[in-house]
């Protein structure tokens, strides 16, 4: 389904947040939570979730594929499907007819490689994603990259193959970030010092002992035909998505 400017429009009534470019071409399933964002302009998704205040810029392709809150993905980003590579062919032929009136006899059945971007996660422009990888929280990846291994919360990587460059924190920092996990909830209305990380975190803790909890709205969708259906349902504060 390709998205028209009405059906975007009537999106973002529904779900008070979530912000889809027209010309974005969806299908299959998934969620998005509100506020997110997917620009306008050539974005090809299947299968794909978007958590709260991520957003993609296009030209994209990306299927099979969870990404967290608080993700920056610039444009060129692809994520692969995962062909199998234990078998005679990699050609679809083999497990999934895919062109009419070329359904093989005595196929075999494949599920595509889920794809993992945790939250947090900053991606440069022209970015290529292996298939079943999972890119752990807070990782930024250097533009051009290509992943084809897992990387590691908090790291900062680069390259072809990608390798890890640093730790983005100190142990110190690290360890208060993962105690927090104040990607987990939304901040729009709480007064914080974002003018360095020690100084959000004040403030975050704070707010945590004192009990602030406020857990992102997340809207299932899928598409059915020619149309989309939209499901609403909230996200946990402990982040599970």
């Amino acid at each position: 389904m390709r998205l028209t400017e009405d059906v975007c429009a009537q999106i973002l009534q529904a779900t008070d947040g979530v912000r889809l470019g027209s010309g974005l071409s969806i299908s299959g399933r998934g969620r998005f939570a509100s506020p997110c964002m997917i620009y306008g302009g050539g974005g090809v998704m299947t299968d794909v979730s978007l958590g709260g205040y991520s957003y993609l810029v296009p030209p994209f392709e990306a299927s099979h594929l969870s990404i967290g809150n608080y993700c920056s993905i610039a444009g060129g980003f692809r994520v692969g499907l995962g062909h199998p590579v234990n078998l005679l062919t990699a050609s679809p032929v083999a497990w999934r007819p895919w062109m009419e009136g070329c359904d093989f006899p005595g196929r075999t059945s494949y599920d595509y490689l889920s794809t993992r971007i945790g939250s947090d996660v900053w991606i440069g422009t022209n970015v290529i994603v292996k298939a079943g990888v999972s890119i752990g929280d807070g990782c930024f990846i250097g533009a051009g990259s290509v992943v084809t291994r897992d990387l590691p919360p908090f790291s900062v990587a680069a390259g072809n193959p990608c390798r890890v460059i640093r730790s983005r924190f100190n142990p110190e920092l690290l360890q208060r970030i993962l105690l927090a996990r104040w990607f987990d909830h939304d901040w729009r209305d709480e007064q914080l010092d974002w003018r360095s990380p020690e100084a959000t975190l004040d403030g975050i803790e704070a707010a945590l002992v004192s009990g602030y909890s406020r857990p992102f709205v997340s809207y299932y969708y899928e598409i059915v035909g020619d149309g989309l259906q939209l499901y609403r349902e909230e996200v946990s504060a402990s982040g599970s998505q």
